[in-house]
């Protein structure tokens, strides 16, 4: 993702926010295991029409693994599925809890986020 670790929690974060309960947020990225350098990823899409799109996909490099992002994500709230674990790249979905299938009332999700005093 093109942007900080810091900055991608508080972005999840307001993910979580705004999502209905029980809805889905998925995240493909490329793992990057080194936090010198720039990672870079060759991407070709084929498209239904038969055509072919080359590009490539880039960042500084950070820590940025199915393990670390999963990580955050389940911080937040999210349960976290991975749906593709490739050599290149990952899918993952995040979902956010259904208050309903908590047994629990949907104020006590609001305020468990909630600093204690």
């Amino acid at each position: 993702m093109y942007m900080s670790n810091e900055d991608k929690e508080d972005v999840f974060k307001e993910v979580y926010r705004v999502l209905s309960p029980g809805g889905d947020f998925l995240i493909w990225d490329i793992p990057i295991n080194s936090e010198e350098g720039v990672s870079l990823v060759k991407i070709k899409v084929s498209c239904p029409d038969k055509s072919v799109i080359r590009t490539a996909y880039g960042v500084s490099s950070k820590i940025q693994t199915i393990k670390s992002v999963g990580g955050m994500l389940q911080k937040i709230g999210f349960d976290v599925e991975i749906l593709e674990n490739k050599k290149n790249w990952y899918l993952l979905k995040a979902k956010k809890q259904n208050y309903e299938s908590t047994n629990s009332h949907p104020f006590q999700i609001i305020f468990r986020f909630l600093p204690s005093s």
